[in-house]
């Protein structure tokens, strides 16, 4: 139930682990722990220089294509200077997984693990003794990580290990162009059928059957796709809210509802849902090919104007699109946008083999620095787009815009030039920046299409935290209970929709969940989420 940032397209990438931490010693030796001083050369006032003679750590991330090789980073070079710290960085693309796992249980560690660890590893090997508690470094260490936690309570309860300690740092992260559950309308096809964005569900089906009936792309022909998706995650997540049934984030069969843990599918919202794709699917309004394209084969039609309504209208020809409000229905009269996880775990650990703990931590406490504390240009959003006054800067007062500072070559994009050769892109820290990028008409359209049709209706007090944890035995209980729930789920929704199995059979289908194991599922779910929201 690991990061949604790691739900979407092709999210999760593995990393390799070795042992750590041979670098050059200190003017101090090993403690009686096995652990080396660094409080004598670690620089009390300002983060330059970490340590006074250079040292080494390793470091093992997961391998990004889109990323450069971090020795060759600007970003990096520049800070191994400022610091005296340099990183050797194991990292890979394939196996990562069962790397990471081998180092875990070998102990052959690197000295941190980066953007790699998931909750229960840090609840196992924490308490084990092969993460180091961060409790007393951040304390000491680390006044910006010290800070956030007080800033955003939910953060600190993310990163805090069932065991009350902290093993791994995390990231905060709110931008502009951030969200992913979203349905897109062409509105020049709205134009062309003289209608309204629709409010309600009902009106969805007037403006679906209007684009069916009034060739809205104009070419003659009884092409138009009125509704198309690529399976349900999108379509769940966009469309469900208009139910009352917002789902999507670290769990989306639940939600939360006045502080109790709520099953989705067993909701009456949720048959609603599935009553309303049946009708769209069977009167040709949906896409018949929704539950067997491929993203690439919507892509195609996005592009050829063939759709009206899509979550991924961002993929055709976007200027011809605008976010649709989240609608409402007869069972819920809200407006509710599926929530994005602010909040995320697992991307900073120290191990126990470090003999430079308190550099390591000093060196992450950088990141977690706001941009008006930035020093150097060095703060959390560096990693993700440089330096401010260096790589980027604002373009207007109000600091609603931001602008590069640099020239890619001829055709190259800006973002993906800057994690190719200068920036680590995505890591721990506070990346958080609400302006948009200046002469990018797409980032544009995004960020705006968000400020005035998304963000203002997020249900934020209803997804399950990415944050809340289980224990070793009930992890393996929702695990199992869970991909069993889901394989289920998947084929029920798929029968309805298709028209081979009908909804006056759902006394059979709740018996059939409760029968998977759905009330245990429930209690132990709700369990946990008792103990995130009590802790302090």
């Amino acid at each position: 139930m690991k990061k949604f940032i790691t739900v979407l397209l092709v999210l999760c990438i593995i990393c390799t682990f070795m042992i750590g931490c041979k670098g050059e010693k200190t003017q101090n030796q090993r403690t009686d722990t096995g652990t080396a001083s660094t409080e004598e050369t670690v620089k009390p006032m300002g983060p330059f220089p970490i340590v006074k003679d250079k040292i080494t750590m390793k470091l093992m991330k997961p391998s990004d294509p889109a990323n450069g090789s971090w020795d060759e980073l600007e970003l990096t070079k520049e800070l191994e200077q400022k610091t005296n710290i340099h990183w050797d960085v194991i990292t890979a693309v394939e196996g990562y997984e069962e790397k990471k796992n081998i180092a875990l249980a070998t102990g052959d560690l690197p000295d941190v693990f980066f953007n790699s660890l998931s909750t229960v590893e840090e609840d196992k090997y924490g308490p084990q003794g092969i993460l180091i508690p961060l409790d007393d470094l951040i304390d000491k260490y680390a006044p910006n990580v010290k800070l956030q936690m007080e800033k955003y309570p939910d953060f600190k309860k993310t990163i805090t290990s069932l065991d009350g300690k902290i093993y791994a740092l995390g990231t905060i992260c709110q931008t502009a162009t951030m969200g992913v559950y979203k349905l897109h309308i062409n509105m020049k096809w709205l134009e062309k059928v003289g209608m309204q964005k629709p409010k309600t569900v009902d009106e969805l089906y007037n403006v679906l059957k209007a684009f069916k009936e009034k060739d809205p792309n104009g070419n003659g022909k009884p092409d138009e796709i009125p509704f198309s998706e690529q399976g349900f995650t999108w379509l769940d997540g966009t469309l469900l809210g208009a139910f009352g049934e917002p789902c999507g984030g670290s769990n989306p069969l639940v939600n939360i509802k006045n502080g109790k843990v709520s099953f989705v599918p067993l909701s009456e919202g949720f048959k609603a849902y599935l009553g309303f794709l049946r009708k769209i699917y069977a009167e040709k309004l949906m896409d018949n090919d929704m539950l067997s394209q491929t993203m690439d084969e919507l892509t195609a039609k996005l592009k050829k104007d063939m759709v009206g309504i899509s979550s991924q209208g961002s993929r055709g020809n976007w200027q011809d699109f605008e976010i649709l409000e989240p609608m409402t229905s007869s069972l819920n009269s809200k407006q509710l946008a599926t929530a994005m996880d602010t909040y995320y775990s697992g991307y900073y650990a120290i191990t126990k083999a470090c003999k430079y703990p308190e550099a390591a931590i000093k060196w992450a406490d950088i990141f977690y620095r706001d941009i008006d504390n930035a020093v150097d240009g060095y703060c959390g959003i560096a990693m993700w787009i440089g330096r401010k006054g260096v790589d980027w800067d604002f373009a207007n007062e109000e600091k609603t815009k931001y602008k590069w500072l640099f020239k890619p070559p001829e055709g190259e994009n800006s973002w993906l030039y800057f994690i190719k050769n200068k920036g680590i892109g995505w890591g721990p820290g506070l990346i958080t920046l609400m302006a948009v990028i200046e002469g990018d008409p797409y980032l544009e359209w995004v960020a705006n299409g968000n400020k005035n049709f998304y963000y203002p209706y997020l249900a934020k007090d209803m997804y399950f935290p990415a944050g809340v944890r289980f224990t070793d035995a009930e992890n393996k209980k929702v695990a199992t209970i869970q991909n069993d729930l889901n394989t289920y789920i998947n084929e029920f929704k798929a029968k309805i929709v298709a028209g081979e199995e009908s909804l006056t059979n759902w006394n059979t289908y709740e018996k059939t969940l409760k029968d998977i194991g759905v009330d245990e599922y429930m209690k132990i779910l709700q369990a946990a989420y008792d103990r995130f929201s009590s802790s302090k």
